[in-house]
């Protein structure tokens, strides 16, 4: 009887179980150079995880040791509690997605999508009922003759999903797997596979450096830095309360207002200007940089309660369609806001030259100087 792609049933959320999938203080290096350094972390059953970075930081070499390409030079990898480090690939029951999607070009989408079934000595009553689903499931019907060079940028991404997901995988592994897809397509693309991953409950690592695909995707995110991992939650608590300097920069557009610590008030502040300081709730010394994002600088035509600085000026402002980008002048430093199109209603009366009054919203920006935290 054929095993179907559901057969793990509807498990969506992850519960106290114990960890489908766990890194435990894994390190690899190679010649000298240390690509990931001490790296944990867990997944259940059914979780999505996105890993994001820039290039270079470790996520790719993350999931070789995964799949099993590599072998942790220490640490280990660990699947549903048994350690793994030395097992082949092929036995791992671990499926993947590459960027440029390695579909073999001298074989059909039926083909491409059995092959991991065959290689597997499964039946072949067994595996066309299952290359059938899958095609179905990827909306690929109609195409199974095809060759992927007769195919759409979409199609092909398409058939090395059916192709990772058909051999009912115990952990799905994409690398940048959109990468190579246009923003509208791409976009498309990460709605059906999280509607797909959902469905099949099929625990899930995702490696991109893309932000917009984490969030999309994600039921959490992982920030790696210089083969570790910064932090790792939720997006919304990511985003929102990033651990330093670097996460919220890299999630989102930042601004660095350089400024220096001063006493202010009863407290600690950053004077940007000698009418212009921030408060801020740990003290710091001498110079300093504020780290915060675009859509965190409040700009005002009119002073009010809380805007408070009327020496930056308008340099530029571009439609972002759903935002408006207002680049400013703050005494020669350049400040970057992004502000809802809705909440000015004329925008024709910011232009170039123009005074304005901004802040920086309360709790929203990151403090790095001696003794900042």
């Amino acid at each position: 009887m054929a095993r179907p792609l559901y057969a793990r049933g509807p498990e969506l959320t992850p519960t106290a179980e114990p960890a489908e999938l766990m890194l435990r203080e894994v390190r690899k290096s190679y010649d000298g150079y240390l690509a990931v350094d001490r790296c944990s972390i867990s997944l259940a059953k059914g979780e999505i995880v996105a890993i994001l970075g820039p290039s270079g930081c470790g996520k790719s070499t993350l999931l070789n040791l995964i799949a099993g390409f590599e072998t942790p030079d220490t640490g280990d990898v660990m699947l549903r509690g048994k350690i793994i480090n030395t097992v082949a690939p092929n036995r791992r029951n671990v499926a993947m997605v590459f960027q440029n999607y390695a579909l073999f070009p001298h074989m059909t989408v039926a083909g491409n999508i059995a092959y991991g079934l065959k290689a597997r000595g499964v039946p072949k009553a067994e595996w066309r009922p299952r290359v059938a689903e899958a095609i179905a499931l990827l909306n690929l019907t109609g195409f199974d003759e095809r060759y992927p060079a007769q195919l759409s940028g979409g199609q092909r991404q398409r058939v090395a999903v059916a192709r990772a997901i058909v051999v009912n995988p115990d952990i799905l592994l994409l690398d940048e797997a959109f990468s190579a897809l246009d923003r509208n397509l791409r976009d498309r693309m990460q709605l059906e596979l999280s509607l797909l991953l959902r469905r099949l409950a099929v625990t899930t690592i995702i490696v991109t450096h893309d932000q917009h695909e984490a969030f999309a995707l994600a039921d959490r995110i992982a920030i790696m830095k210089e083969g570790r991992i910064v932090q790792i939650g939720p997006p919304k608590d990511v985003y929102h309360s990033p651990a330093d300097s670097y996460v919220l920069r890299f999630l989102g557009r930042a601004n660095a207002i350089p400024g220096t610590a001063i006493d202010h008030d009863g407290g600690s502040a950053i004077r940007v200007t000698e009418g212009f300081a921030v408060p801020t709730a740990a003290a710091a010394e001498g110079p300093s940089v504020i780290h915060v994002r675009a859509e965190d600088v409040a700009v005002s035509a009119t002073p009010t309660a809380t805007h408070r600085h009327s020496a930056a000026r308008v340099v530029l402002v571009t439609s972002l369609g759903a935002q408006q980008r207002v680049i400013l002048d703050l005494d020669g430093a350049q400040i970057v806001a992004e502000i809802p199109t809705s909440s000015i209603s004329d925008w024709s009366s910011l232009q170039s030259g123009m005074p304005v009054y901004i802040d920086l919203r309360p709790g929203s920006f990151i403090v790095d100087g001696k003794g900042a935290s």
